[in-house]
């Protein structure tokens, strides 16, 4: 079956029509205190950041690409619906927002530990909210009771 509409893939965020569906995707997440709360207000915010697999114009996957100096963005809010898992998608997404970085010259860097181990983000030593790494506005935002550690990827290699 040949057709010219779209079947899946990545994309950046569209914010007149991504909002509800990354809200749903993220929401359990952050109820389970896996990801920091977003307000609605902040997500429509930083959606210009997002992108997100979509599958017959269904939203099966997020993640955003957080700047955070010239040369560094955070990777933050990745998530794969549950049903989606396993089958590639967040691979493939991973490898759609490094692309976006690689193509904008900057590295990247996450809180978020095993999976992206698994893909090349090295772990740095200390916590994340006292790490130079980051700039201290970026610092300042995190939430030291999580005492989230900080794992960077050189995209230049």
């Amino acid at each position: 079956m040949i057709s010219r509409d779209f079947y899946e893939g990545c994309r950046p965020a569209d914010a007149t029509k991504d909002l509800d569906a990354v809200a749903a995707l993220l929401e359990p997440l952050q109820r389970a205190g896996v990801l920091a709360p977003r307000s609605r207000d902040v997500l429509q915010d930083e959606l210009q950041y997002y992108y997100v697999v979509e599958r017959e114009s269904k939203v099966l996957a997020c993640a955003a690409l957080i700047p955070l100096a010239s040369d560094l963005a955070e990777v933050a809010a990745f998530c794969v619906a549950p049903e989606y898992r396993g089958g590639g998608r967040g691979d493939s997404l991973l490898e759609y927002v490094e692309k976006e970085a690689r193509s904008k010259g900057i590295r990247l860097t996450t809180r978020t530990a095993d999976w992206f181990v698994q893909r090349g983000f090295m772990g740095v030593t200390g916590a994340a909210h006292s790490s130079p790494l980051l700039p201290e506005s970026r610092r300042a935002k995190i939430n030291r009771e999580r005492n989230s550690a900080l794992y960077t990827k050189d995209l230049q290699n």
